[in-house]
């Protein structure tokens, strides 16, 4: 995946949420509108280190974001793939977030905002099932 279009506040090394949960059953992610996934682009790690999704069901990584940088265990430096992949995480984690709406004439418009941006409703204190709804409904 690639941004065609980045806006201010776009990095390369940020992470996104993109609306898509385990909350209801761990292992079955499902995006927020109820549509099925027709497409998936998990991390695939390198060798068995960091595939995703890894969560244990117990470390709360609920949340689907798209992210370039991943983890190593000391003394590696950080891995970078090619392009954004898809990686489960705490939903508590402050990232930006990615969201899809219909635009004008009825086609799929994507866009993304700032989690902190003084010109948006949503904020951190807020559930992330909520951000991702205002989010939706912006």
């Amino acid at each position: 995946m690639e941004f065609r279009n980045p806006r201010p506040g776009y990095r390369e090394e940020n992470s996104y949420w993109v609306g898509a949960t385990d909350r209801r059953i761990e292992g079955d992610f499902q995006w927020t509108d109820s549509l099925p996934f027709t497409y998936t682009n998990w991390y695939e790690g390198q060798g068995e280190m960091n595939k995703q999704p890894n969560d244990d069901g117990l470390s709360a990584q609920d949340c689907l974001e798209l992210r370039r940088k991943y983890s190593r265990s000391p003394p590696h430096p950080p891995s970078i793939s090619e392009s954004f992949k898809w990686n489960d995480r705490n939903c508590d984690q402050p990232n930006y977030y990615i969201c899809q709406r219909l635009a004008s004439g009825g086609r799929t418009n994507l866009y993304f905002s700032i989690i902190h941006s003084s010109s948006t409703s949503i904020s951190m204190e807020s559930e992330p099932t909520e951000r991702i709804n205002t989010c939706l409904r912006s």
